[in-house]
């Protein structure tokens, strides 16, 4: 494993934001469809991210980073579906068949990326890797673009009919924060085309989830109520085991250890740390 660099922490950072975002919206009311639906959409984000982060890491091993781009395509193939699910609970619809024919075709993607027929070997550029998109990749991208036109296009009707204040400020949080998430997200694709483009859509899952926290903690979105310093708080100890974590990499990558001693190691510490520093920040 590589040691840590800018590009890679990119994804990690968006990943862990929309993550954390999503199980607080899920843990808020997990029986709602619009919580439940947003839950599924962020974790399917925050595993494309994340694999993005594993594959930075593992650029000068050719099999690994095509095991991380075909874990990530496994969840990026279900970003459509449940997009379009949380599109409809959002616009308080019924599933219908454009809903069921996403899903139907995200299952079909999903093993088709586990073939070279979706994608197959790498293009290496100087910021990292991806994999080189085949036939069937170009079709998931027609599948993907369909959905998102149809999502920003049923949000924006659903907002201009609304009488709502409330439901229209809520419409046009939603609108915003996914304007961002894929319009800079998808240019995450070129790569996969020859196109060097540094990694600067990874971002976009940040600017989502900070457009949506804020949103929640000023107007209550999806059900939410939060003490503003219990935020802080869960900000700042994840943020410093981040750094305790990135210093882990550094110092494993210098001894030339291995990548499986510091993923645990890294998981132990964070388990360790997590409750004293919570405490700590609360009571500063």
């Amino acid at each position: 494993m590589d040691q840590l660099t800018l590009p890679a922490i990119y994804p990690l950072i968006s990943a862990l934001c929309v993550f954390f975002l999503g199980l607080f919206v899920f843990i808020k009311n997990p029986k709602k469809p619009l919580n439940f639906t947003f839950s599924l959409h962020a974790l399917s984000i925050s595993l494309w991210l994340f694999g993005t982060f594993m594959m930075f890491l593992n650029v000068d091993n050719y099999d690994m980073a095509i095991f991380w781009d075909r874990f990530i395509y496994g969840s990026v193939v279900f970003i459509p579906a449940f997009m379009y699910h949380f599109c409809l609970a959002l616009t308080e619809r019924r599933p219908n068949k454009l809903l069921y024919i996403a899903y139907a075709l995200s299952i079909i993607f999903f093993f088709l990326s586990r073939t070279d027929y979706f994608v197959y070997d790498l293009f290496v550029y100087e910021w990292g890797v991806h994999t080189k998109a085949a036939f069937f990749h170009h079709i998931f991208l027609l599948y993907f673009t369909s959905y998102v036109v149809i999502w920003f296009f049923d949000v924006y009707r659903y907002y201009k009919e609304l009488s709502s204040p409330f439901l229209k400020y809520q419409a046009k949080y939603f609108f915003a924060a996914f304007l961002i998430l894929f319009t800079i997200g998808p240019t995450a694709y070129l790569p996969a085309y020859g196109i060097s483009i540094y990694p600067f859509s990874y971002l976009s899952g940040l600017v989502f989830s900070i457009i949506l926290a804020y949103a929640i903690l000023k107007h209550r979105f999806m059900d939410t109520t939060v003490a503003t310093g219990k935020v802080v708080t869960y900000l700042l100890t994840f943020l410093t085991i981040g750094f305790f974590g990135y210093a882990v990499s550094v110092l494993s990558s210098t001894f030339n250890i291995s990548q499986s001693y510091q993923v645990i190691s890294s998981a132990v510490l964070a388990g360790i740390l997590f409750k004293p520093l919570f405490v700590a920040y609360e009571n500063f």
